[in-house]
């Protein structure tokens, strides 16, 4: 008997944990409801901290389409602005809440069908100004040997359109699931060193020697991007479920039933 009301508050907590599920966090408005504060109480600007909303926000999307926003597309440049009609919309949405605009300003019809989109969703936070161009492009090529600092290829042009020069910062992106290149760690900053042509040397955050190169290299990973980002610290912001997470329902049960066996 001393069990029965632990068991009744672990069917409301389980309950709890997943209530939401299904029910779209993408509004008529285009806004995408994020499980995190990101803006101020009145929705109008950004929290302290928190994702600018005039920045480049970089999509890189979930494995599977059933749990990634339909609509937005991996590599691509979007804003993450602040959310629209404030006034009609409750707090929870004004403070979680942003409108997510193409790199023109305009936008986007994002929208979910049957699954929210899960935590494999993510924006990282680019350079300053969401109108320029993109500038989250797949690798290349890589050269240089295993005694010798990869320098990294891209593809032909791109330093010059995209404007990529030395001591720039690169976010190595990839979709979840997906191999890096040899030697890479996905969700790492990088530094650009010297420039010469279309090739770079690929140097730590900090400018210290990066990674070394391989006898052979593999052929470019599809789902990877580099990023100019603005610091070695970027901000990312993953899209969430409402469902809880398993790990905070085993952590609920665990230390329930701990407590339990110890009356």
């Amino acid at each position: 008997m001393k069990l029965l009301p632990f068991v009744t508050v672990a069917v409301a907590e389980k309950r709890f944990l997943t209530a939401g599920t299904g029910k779209s966090r993408i509004d008529a408005n285009k806004n995408l409801l994020f499980d995190t504060v990101v803006n101020d109480d009145a929705g109008t600007s950004a929290a302290t901290g928190a994702f600018s909303v005039t920045s480049q926000a970089v999509f890189i999307g979930a494995k599977e389409d059933a749990n990634r926003p339909k609509g937005l597309v991996d590599g691509d440049t979007y804003t993450l602005a602040v959310p629209a009609t404030t006034t009609a919309i409750d707090a929870t949405w004004k403070k979680q809440a942003r409108l997510v605009k193409n790199a023109a300003g305009s936008g986007v019809s994002i929208s979910n069908d049957t699954q929210l989109p899960n935590c494999d969703n993510t924006f990282i936070e680019g350079t300053a100004t969401a109108s320029s161009a993109k500038l989250a492009i797949a690798p290349n090529n890589f050269t240089e040997d295993a005694t010798t600092n990869v320098k990294m290829g891209l593809a032909a042009g791109k330093y010059t359109s995209e404007a990529f020069a030395a001591t720039d910062f690169l976010y190595y992106a990839c979709k979840a699931g997906v191999v890096a290149y040899t030697n890479l760690t996905c969700g790492t900053v990088y530094k650009l060193g010297t420039v010469t042509g279309d090739k770079a040397i690929l140097l730590k955050s900090d400018g210290t020697a990066g990674p070394m190169g391989k006898a052979t290299h593999a052929a470019p990973a599809t789902g990877t991007w580099f990023i100019k980002v603005q610091s070695a610290t970027p901000k990312t912001l993953s899209v969430c479920t409402a469902k809880a997470s398993a790990t905070r329902m085993t952590a609920f049960i665990s230390g329930m039933i701990a407590y339990a066996l110890l009356i």
